[in-house]
C-alpha cells in the first residue's frame, strides 16, 4: 500500500495492483467544518493523477465519530461530493445501522453515487466488478 495522504483525520492509501484507494476516517473529531472541507479538499488533490474510470474507493468510516449536524453535513457535502466524483466505483463502510442509514441519506441527498456497506468483504467485492 502506498501512502498518498496522512493527516490526524484521515489515511489515504493506494492499492495499486487492485487499484483501489482506501479512505480510511480516524476516531479524531473533525475540530471544525472548515478542517474537514480541507482534509477532503487535500485528499482530492492528492487522487488528481490517477485515472477517474480506473480506480474505486473505499470510504472507510467505522470507527469515525458520529456528526449530523446539519451545518456540519451541509458544509462538508460538496467537497466530499468532489473527491467521491474522482472515482469509476465507490463504496462506503460503516459499523452500525444508524451509520448505514445516516451516509444512505448523505449520500442521497448530495446525488451521489455508491453505495454503503457493514461487511468490508461484501464491499470489496462491489469494488472490485462483475
Amino acid at each position: 500500500m502506498k501512502v498518498l495522504f496522512e493527516h490526524e483525520l484521515v489515511t489515504l492509501t493506494l492499492d495499486e495492483r487492485d487499484r483501489l484507494v482506501r479512505y480510511v476516517r480516524t476516531a479524531v473529531p473533525a475540530p471544525s467544518v472548515l478542517t474537514a472541507v480541507a482534509t477532503f479538499d487535500q485528499c482530492e488533490r492528492a487522487v488528481r493523477k490517477l485515472g477517474r474510470d480506473d480506480h474505486a474507493l473505499l470510504c472507510d468510516v467505522r470507527v469515525a465519530p458520529g456528526n449530523n449536524d446539519p451545518n456540519f453535513e451541509k458544509g462538508i457535502a460538496s467537497a466530499r461530493a468532489r473527491f467521491f466524483a474522482r472515482f469509476a466505483r465507490v463504496a462506503t463502510l460503516v459499523q452500525s445501522a444508524t451509520g448505514l442509514l445516516q451516509v444512505q441519506r448523505l449520500s442521497r441527498d448530495a446525488g451521489e453515487r455508491g453505495l454503503v456497506f457493514r461487511d468490508e468483504a461484501e464491499a470489496l467485492r462491489y469494488l472490485k466488478g462483475p
